[in-house]
């Protein structure tokens, strides 16, 4: 997709005109990521502002002190972190990590420049508060997810995420991997992978987790 396209389409930028959604789109500078890489790190201060042009990324929560972290949510195509808008206006640093969940494409906006267009479209300040409350929700479910569940659930939880996002039944991912997005052990995560590969609700390879029929049909139940 275009990335002129994609801007056309984003309710953020509703308001632009043609001509100036073409302007925006001569300021943005577009940066490639390998699934995994690391798009912005914890505690430092936003510059421009990202479009997620294609691909998904997401956001980790990552304590400063001993260094765990918890996953929280994802940003997919035609969205934007608002953690990282709220850094830059604000000129505030977070205990967010953004990462690459797969390949992908992002989009920057110069900070200058997106106040700007705050400036002469004050509507983007709803769309970014529609914005806030859909990550609000996510992370609503999200939290609960890890103080409620026990760590069967929490996986259940977090393999239905991904496969939502990234629309497939058939999630690449290693042990390693899900046991530091929900700030667990490897031992444990194994345990729990292999109860629900014993109950028919998953099979798996080596770095991929394949979601069967019976997975889904739990899940819609909860």
């Amino acid at each position: 997709m275009l990335i002129y396209e994609l801007l056309r389409k984003m309710r953020i930028f509703s308001s632009l005109t043609n001509e100036e959604l073409h302007d925006l789109r001569k300021n943005i500078f577009v940066k490639e990521y390998l699934k995994g890489d690391i798009i912005q790190r914890e505690q430092s201060y936003a510059k421009a502002i990202p479009i997620v042009i294609s691909g998904v990324t997401k956001i980790i929560l990552v304590d400063r002190k001993d260094s765990k972290e918890v996953f929280l949510y994802y940003i997919s195509e035609g969205s934007t972190s608002v953690t990282t808008i709220s850094q830059g206006l604000f000129k505030e640093s977070l205990s967010l990590r953004i990462e690459a969940e797969t390949n992908c494409e992002i989009g920057y906006i110069p900070l200058e420049y997106f106040n700007l267009l705050l400036c002469k479209h004050p509507d983007i300040f709803q769309h970014l508060l529609e914005i806030y409350f859909n990550i609000f929700l996510d992370l609503i479910n999200s939290m609960s997810n890890h103080v409620f569940n026990n760590i069967e659930e929490k996986i259940i939880f977090l393999l239905h995420y991904k496969s939502k996002v990234l629309k497939t039944n058939v999630i690449e991912t290693t042990h390693e991997q899900i046991a530091r997005e929900l700030n667990s052990s490897r031992e444990v995560i194994t345990r729990a992978l292999q109860d629900l590969m014993n109950d028919g609700k998953i099979e798996m390879e080596k770095k991929k987790i394949k979601l069967l029929d019976t997975f889904f049909n739990e899940t819609a139940t909860h």
